[in-house]
């Protein structure tokens, strides 16, 4: 898989994820620039990889970008921070999901996926060989990383 082709895959799944989980429409805004900044109120969730593709994917977003997903998911009005943890947690977990078995798709070796981990606060990648794509929902922002070097299919 080369880079573009992985950029159109999570520009792709972000877009499906939000559409098909949350009823809702993520537009890319950047895809081009990995120095984009992080906003201080953005909470965090994480999911790690191993075997097959050792990386992370990191998903950080601002509270109303996971409030946002909350109401859609769980159709309802009346959302808590804890709602939105579990949206966020639950969107990253799909995200890494895919990616873990889009990339052992390209190995023989099985690829290990962690539990997400979130934090109310933003968490930022070491910039080398760090992929970062922006998206929007609304006024609300979120920004996915992706670390590691993803596999390559076989010629």
């Amino acid at each position: 898989m080369n880079e573009q082709d992985l950029r159109e895959y999570i520009n792709d799944l972000m877009l499906s994820v939000t559409t098909s989980f949350a009823g809702l429409d993520a537009e890319l805004l950047s895809h081009e620039d990995p120095t984009v900044a992080l906003d201080a109120d953005m909470w965090s969730a994480s999911v790690h990889t191993s075997g097959g593709w050792t990386g992370q994917v990191v998903v950080n977003c601002s509270p109303g970008f996971a409030r946002q997903m909350a109401t859609a998911m769980f159709a309802t009005e009346e959302v808590d921070n804890e709602d939105a943890a579990d949206a966020l947690q639950e969107l990253t977990n799909v995200i890494g999901g895919n990616l873990k078995s889009m990339f052992a798709s390209f190995q023989e070796a099985p690829c290990y996926f962690s539990l997400p981990v979130i934090q109310t606060a933003p968490r930022e990648l070491p910039p080398d060989g760090r992929q970062r794509f922006q998206f929007r929902l609304g006024g609300d922002r979120a920004v996915v990383d992706l670390q590691g070097d993803p596999p390559r299919a076989a010629a």
